[in-house]
């Protein structure tokens, strides 16, 4: 993994020592510098922490950054309820905002199986499932919106890896 003294070092050879200079400068005067890396092939964004270690970036820096709108997954609430499951039009609102949140987690957190040719359609099989009531069970057991947003989400990736990337295991 890449370091924060790597990555100076690697400015070093870059024609940039000005900005070696005053990150630098800044670090020794004891600022906190986080590094943000946007792989443009991939749309990802990392965040280094001090200690070096990379890691997704947050979503509102991802949203400075690539200037993509990031929507807090806390807001929505993945389960439909019960009056909104009983109207086809209700219904059809919320799967769609569901649908959208889906995607732009599966973006955030793996951008190339979100743009994987099949991800629509798998992800329209993940909102179908959420119809289901043992599902909606499960779901509405866990403590809030970003659980069950962690959760959805966590096993789609799981599964898409499996099914869209063949010979790659989740870890």
């Amino acid at each position: 993994m890449t370091s924060f003294a790597d990555f100076l070092a690697a400015t070093q050879v870059d024609p940039s020592p000005a900005l070696t200079a005053a990150v630098q400068s800044l670090q020794d005067e004891g600022h906190p510098i986080r590094l943000v890396i946007h792989n443009e092939d991939t749309g990802q964004v990392l965040m280094m922490d001090p200690e070096g270690n990379l890691a997704i970036a947050p979503g509102a820096i991802r949203e400075l950054v690539t200037g993509e709108p990031w929507r807090d997954p806390g807001t929505l609430n993945p389960i439909a309820t019960h009056a909104v499951r009983r109207s086809k039009k209700r219904l059809a609102a919320h799967e769609a905002e569901v649908r959208s949140m889906l995607l732009q987690l599966v973006r955030y957190h793996e951008p190339e199986l979100g743009r994987h040719p099949s991800a629509n359609d798998f992800i329209d099989e993940i909102i179908a499932k959420l119809r289901k009531p043992y599902i909606r069970g499960g779901l509405s057991a866990l403590s809030d919106n970003c659980e069950r947003w962690e959760t959805i989400t966590g096993i789609c990736l799981e599964v898409m890896r499996e099914m869209l990337v063949p010979n790659t295991t989740a870890h």
